[in-house]
């Protein structure tokens, strides 16, 4: 009889307090045999130090806690081909057997799977990336495949893995970020596979559950937990398991809190290039501000359309003096793209009016892709103006028709709906384009006349 644990973490975000903490109790309990892996988004490029390292100081804090393997997720995969290819450069192994340049040729370095052997049990452990979204297959294709990357359908190729590495390993163990939906799709649709450990999803399962004979199990977000599966194997079989979820109450680690201060030294040198010294551009949450206007105006100015809207939560604060590349990520982490939508000025009408709520406007604006605090008022282009008492809203002068199509730009925060719903449309209604509304920012911040442009109100 064999006894081993799998250790397991997801959706860290860039957490870093949390990890610390994760891997003073996984020195305290892990054993020779056991098993870490990571279940994808471990890095966000929201971190100053994930940004300033290319991805790189990610690893080097996994590797330093004993991971065996981690697997790509969406916010890594986000990063680009040139940071995959960093972040892939040791021998800590990252999986994705799914995920591969926009040609279709492999990624330098990444790997489809690896074998561990543990007290005589040879795992084949194989990574897969998103690739189904709510909206059906290649949803997250929309947006790697603006960083040159491309994401396939994974049963097929999870099916053929499993055949191509036949006789050489016991059991199978899928590390996915795919979500427990199509983790479960995936138990139901693919024999052979033994146990998934998945993330992407953010779901916490106190117990692990059973699909087809395949184990699944997930451990919540952002460090609050770790994931322990533990597995008892006789005669080439598992014959008892328990899955469990640790509140991470840990003390932090002091050799990985070392790591974060020389890993956060490196970025800063990266990242504190001064690119430009302007004026105040001041912020407010719920009333209108001029970096705000800004981003509006920038919006508009690359894209042609009817007008331009954001929401005042896509930033954290104002702008002055120095700008680096360090202070928009720190005044805009979000990893959200300029979008190209189409709505009504009906449904403008209902969302400015939304923007009016100021207990709206506060509420926490969580949402896929957004790492600010409130949703915020909403901001417009130099060519829209609107008035509270009495409300009107008229674009180019002329009043807003609450029938007529208008073609504008926002984000894609907006564009699905979150904040304010009334706002959103479909994908393959939407165009999408490349970089995030701090390299909007850094494209922009030079133009003088945009920035004084930004201080004329456009709502009284």
């Amino acid at each position: 009889m064999h006894k081993l644990h799998i250790y397991h973490t997801n959706d860290i975000h860039s957490h870093f307090d949390r990890f610390s903490s994760l891997c003073s109790y996984l020195k305290q309990v892990r054993g020779e045999n056991d098993l870490v892996f990571d279940a994808g988004d471990f890095n966000d490029f929201r971190s100053v130090m994930i940004s300033g390292t290319m991805g790189r100081a990610g690893k080097v804090l996994l590797k330093e806690a004993g991971y065996d393997a981690l697997c790509i997720g969406n916010n890594e995969g986000f990063s680009g081909i040139e940071c995959l290819e960093e972040m892939a450069a040791d021998d800590l192994p990252l999986l994705s057997m799914n995920l591969t340049k926009l040609d279709g040729s492999p990624i330098r370095n990444v790997k489809k799977s690896i074998i561990l052997e543990r007290g005589g049990i040879r795992f084949l452990v194989i990574g897969v990336s998103p690739y189904f979204g709510i909206e059906g297959e290649g949803k997250y294709n929309v947006f790697f495949n603006m960083d040159g990357l491309h994401s396939h359908n994974p049963i097929p190729l999870i099916r053929d893995e499993l055949e191509r590495n036949s006789g050489l390993y016991d059991f199978s163990i899928l590390l996915s970020h795919q979500g427990i939906s199509t983790d479960e799709r995936c138990a139901r649709e693919i024999e052979r596979l033994d146990i998934i450990i998945g993330g992407h999803s953010h779901t916490l399962l106190d117990e692990a559950l059973v699909v087809n004979q395949t184990i699944i199990h997930h451990a919540g977000e952002y460090g609050k937990v770790i994931g322990k599966l533990s597995l008892e194997i006789d005669d080439g079989k598992i014959v008892g398991f328990n899955g469990e979820v640790i509140e991470n109450t840990f003390e932090e680690d002091a050799g990985i809190n070392k790591l974060i201060d020389e890993q956060t030294r490196i970025a800063h040198d990266k990242l504190n290039e001064t690119l430009v010294e302007i004026e105040k551009l001041d912020f407010h949450i719920s009333e209108e501000n001029d970096l705000i206007n800004f981003i509006c105006d920038a919006l508009m100015k690359e894209v042609k359309c009817d007008f331009s809207f954001i929401n005042h939560g896509i930033v954290n604060h104002g702008l002055a003096g120095k700008i680096s590349r360090r202070t928009l990520l720190e005044v805009s982490p979000s990893p959200l793209n300029p979008t190209l939508i189409k709505i009504t000025g009906r449904q403008f009408i209902d969302a400015i009016r939304l923007s009016f709520d100021g207990n709206h406007v506060l509420k926490n604006g969580r949402g896929p892709g957004f790492r600010g605090t409130h949703i915020g008022g909403l901001g417009v282009s130099a060519n829209v103006r609107i008035t509270k008492e009495p409300f009107g809203i008229w674009i180019d002068e002329k009043r807003i028709a609450p029938e007529c199509v208008y073609t504008v730009m926002s984000d894609d925060y907006l564009q699905r709906g979150s904040g304010y719903p009334m706002l959103m449309c479909p994908d393959n209604e939407s165009r999408f384009f490349p970089g995030f509304i701090r390299d909007l920012l850094q494209r922009n911040l030079l133009d003088e006349s945009l920035r004084n442009g930004a201080k004329t109100r456009r709502i009284k």
